[in-house]
């Protein structure tokens, strides 16, 4: 299997603050970063920077839904199935918690270092180990 895992939504809204309060509130989400019209929101077991973009737009919608790779070179392959069907539109740069992409039907990127990010997670939230649900998750124990 190529793809890992579903990383992030984009979603568009006409009612951005509306939005966030609703996210925050009703769902518990926690608000990871801010750029341009975009808001990034981040649940509270979540390892990605963020999992959810709320971006304000005249009309609601989907901006686009992004996938983690299982390995850069699943990455490869899935960008060069997208290119062979001509929907490919090259690479970005991305934006805020992105790196580098293809752009085309499907966004991908290579699956993080999830031991690394649950370490850097515990000492955000100032515990110097590791709990028992970091390492179901797939980080090693300290």
């Amino acid at each position: 299997m190529d793809l890992a895992h579903l990383a992030h939504v984009e979603l568009l809204t006409p009612k951005l603050e509306e939005s966030l309060k609703f996210f925050v509130n009703v769902f518990g989400m926690t608000e990871s970063g801010r750029e341009g019209d975009s808001v990034y929101l981040r649940a509270y077991d979540d390892y990605e920077r963020h999992t959810l973009k709320l971006t304000a737009s005249k009309l609601p919608g989907m901006g686009h839904m992004a996938f983690r790779a299982t390995s850069p070179e699943a990455l490869e392959r899935r960008v060069a199935i997208i290119e062979a069907t001509g929907l490919g539109k090259g690479w970005t740069d991305g934006d805020l918690g992105h790196g580098r992409a293809p752009e085309g039907p499907e966004t991908a990127g290579p699956e993080p270092d999830r031991a690394a990010q649950r370490r850097e997670s515990a000492a955000r939230e100032g515990r110097e180990k590791l709990t028992p649900d970091d390492q179901r998750c797939g980080a090693p124990p300290d």
